[in-house]
């Protein structure tokens, strides 16, 4: 990181000068010939490159919590999954009621017809 936020310095402070050295674009600037004589732009530049690695680091934890939050999720469903298959019997009360077609029906025993209903229960 030190690495990289000092080759960001020196990019930025090579783009405000040129910032500053365009008549046009020096416009946006109060006083552009103020920071030229006093080095302002190293200062300005230096506050630049504070601020985007903030909002790079700023980024990377808001990606990092969402990853992390879409593994907690995932790992908590496969939870559930193989707890409601390992004790099916604790769910026949909530799938009791579910429909099943006919070939549902003809391609699996009743065993496995539960299990499934108790996997679709679990996924929904």
């Amino acid at each position: 990181m030190p690495h990289g936020k000092e080759a960001l310095k020196l990019e930025n402070i090579e783009a405000v000068l040129g910032i500053l050295s365009n008549p046009e674009s020096s416009k946006i600037f109060r006083e552009p010939q103020a920071m030229m004589q006093g080095k302002k732009y190293v200062e300005f530049a230096k506050d630049i490159t504070d601020k985007s690695i903030a909002t790079a680091n700023s980024l990377v934890s808001a990606g990092s919590l969402v990853f992390a939050h879409a593994v907690f999720d995932a790992t908590l469903f496969d939870f559930c999954r193989v707890t409601a298959l390992q004790s099916w019997r604790d769910w026949l009360d909530s799938v009791k009621q579910r429909k099943v077609s006919i070939e549902e029906i003809g391609a699996a025993t009743k065993f496995q017809t539960l299990l499934n209903s108790v996997v679709e229960y679990v996924d929904h």
